[in-house]
């Protein structure tokens, strides 16, 4: 029998969920292990993968998580959680998801008070809102994006969105502003 070789290292990332909205409806979205916000604003538990927006988390009815995600604002208690983390786990890098976090109106604050704190700060992105809000947030120390590409035509993409929202030209357009937000 082969053996693999197998190396483990440490990870020192922290993922940091800023906010649940987002303008794709993915059928396979973990949306971060929680619940979609929009979906469960005014549920009691149990909590509900899907719903009328479209959106999904895909983990909702087997992780256990029995709450809402809310917009993470930049402040004092957003320093000192990211701080207390990184202190007692020895982290380094802070990576901010979502939902969409280019849709953050706050964004580039998030990223100079990550950076600040001592992180080397990425993101993780589907584009939609990139070209916009991209440049100020590499000003305030974002060194590295991840671009999700769910498509790279837009029946593709149109495959993969929830069946109200499966239209070539909505996922057209969600093409263009990937490839401006990658430019950016």
């Amino acid at each position: 029998m082969a053996t693999v070789p197998t190396y483990i290292t440490r990870d020192t990332t922290l993922r940091v969920k800023i906010l649940d909205a987002c303008g794709m409806t993915c059928t396979f979205c973990h949306n971060e292990g929680t619940p979609v916000a929009a979906e469960n604003s005014r549920r009691t538990l149990p909590l509900t993968a899907a719903g009328s927006s479209g959106r999904v988390s895909i983990y909702t009815p087997t992780n256990g998580v029995s709450f809402v995600p809310a917009t993470m604002l930049p402040g004092p208690e957003y320093v000192q959680a990211i701080s207390t983390l990184r202190d007692a786990l020895d982290l380094t890098e802070l990576h901010l998801t979502g939902g969409e976090p280019t849709l953050h109106p706050r964004l580039a604050e998030l990223v100079r008070l990550s950076r600040e704190a001592g992180y080397s700060v990425r993101m993780t992105s589907n584009g939609e809102n990139g070209a916009r809000a991209i440049p100020g947030a590499a000003a305030a120390g974002l060194e590295k994006v991840n671009f999700s590409i769910f498509g790279t035509t837009p029946q593709e993409l149109a495959q993969v969105q929830h069946s109200r929202f499966a239209d070539e030209t909505r996922a057209a357009a969600k093409i263009v502003a990937l490839k401006d937000s990658i430019r950016a």
